[in-house]
């Protein structure tokens, strides 16, 4: 079906779990609330209960892992201080005060832990959770052709909206490879952006189609040398095996933890390029993106504050109850949708009406 096309826009596209939820790969809160049943150990499984029973809300898989890096990274630390901001937030004990002398406890891990037995439940519990990723996002063959076409549609309805030759703009927080995927069973020349690295440099100069990736949380191909600090990007799958001798001296860059990215020597990239395509763009487009990553958050936020003109299109099953938590104000939220700078569409990706509405939205932005 051929689409109105009324002007050329600079679109940006940010995918959520919900953009890869169709080819069976998991949202980070389904994932938590099976995490359960995946682990074996006795003493993991009640530290990850602990975690999820804390005072505040801990929502998805990611969440857990930040409070796991948290407390392997005070373990490196001597400040009574971050000890303190630490047990305020998340408490898991009574006394911090001698860190490798004192004993947590709560109800739900049944027994008092020394500190380093702690750190030590918290390392496995956090290999573990790292281990079973891998086993619900890596790459479904049997999903590459239901892949490929739906993306095909999906970015069909977006070609004729780009301007001239520059490529598309996609941002994602998902950590499987689906858009990888498509890009090199389609022929098309993807770049990560940050990493200026070329998934499939075979496509060059035979494909006039581009896309320029960002991954915001990491990705199941990614490692940081531990020599160099630098990040290679591997093939999956030779990773997942822990005898191989190239695992020792690697770190899987998953779960978009602050930590982690820091690390990586990416985080501030990352971010000041999705602000910087934002502030230059007339349309962003959500695709299952339920809006609980508070740092992205904030960059849109920002742009809606510094950018006029841009339009958020928000692709959900429930768009503005969504968009409740990208703009915790009611009035103010109110006043974006009566102004059409937050389009709700409530639909599913990969279904013909979302194509359709996301189309029809697109050619009514004048």
């Amino acid at each position: 079906m051929n689409y109105p096309v009324m002007r050329p826009k600079r679109i940006v596209t940010f995918l959520g779990a919900g953009a890869s939820v169709p080819f069976g790969y998991p949202t980070t809160k389904s994932f938590l609330e099976k995490l359960d049943t995946y682990t074996t150990a006795a003493d993991e499984k009640k530290l990850l209960n602990s975690i999820r029973n804390m005072g505040r809300i801990v929502e998805d898989v990611e969440h857990v892992v930040e409070i796991l890096d948290l407390i392997l990274e005070l373990d490196a630390t001597s400040e009574k201080g971050r000890l303190s901001a630490f047990l305020h937030e998340y408490p898991l004990t009574v006394d911090f005060a001698k860190k490798h002398e004192m004993e947590i406890h709560q109800p739900s891990l049944d027994e008092k832990l020394q500190w380093r037995q702690l750190v030590e439940l918290a390392r496995r519990l956090r290999n573990t959770i790292e281990r079973l990723t891998f086993q619900q996002y890596e790459s479904k063959v049997d999903q590459y052709s239901k892949i490929e076409k739906e993306y095909e549609r999906f970015f069909s309805v977006l070609m004729p909206y780009k301007l001239g030759d520059e490529a598309f703009e996609v941002f994602t927080t998902n950590y499987d490879n689906v858009i990888e995927d498509y890009c090199r069973r389609s022929g098309i020349l993807c770049t990560l952006s940050v990493l200026d690295r070329d998934i499939n440099p075979n496509a060059m100069g035979k494909s006039s189609r581009r896309l320029f990736l960002t991954k915001l949380h990491g990705s199941l191909d990614w490692v940081i040398d531990r020599e160099n600090k630098g990040i290679e990007v591997v093939t999956t799958q030779t990773f997942i095996n822990k005898d191989s001798t190239r695992w020792e001296r690697n770190e899987y860059v998953l779960f978009g933890t602050k930590p982690r990215l820091e690390k990586a020597g990416i985080y501030g990239r990352l971010f000041d390029h999705l602000l910087q395509s934002l502030l230059k763009a007339e349309v962003c487009i959500t695709v299952g993106f339920s809006f609980r990553d508070e740092h992205i958050t904030k960059v849109l936020n920002d742009t809606l504050s510094q950018n006029r003109s841009i339009k958020i299109i928000v692709v959900s099953r429930s768009p503005k109850e969504t968009s409740k938590n990208l703009i915790r104000e009611s009035t103010r939220l109110n006043k974006l949708f009566k102004e059409r700078r937050i389009i709700p569409l409530r639909c599913s990706f990969g279904t013909p009406k979302a194509i359709k509405e996301i189309n029809e939205s697109l050619s009514s932005l004048k």
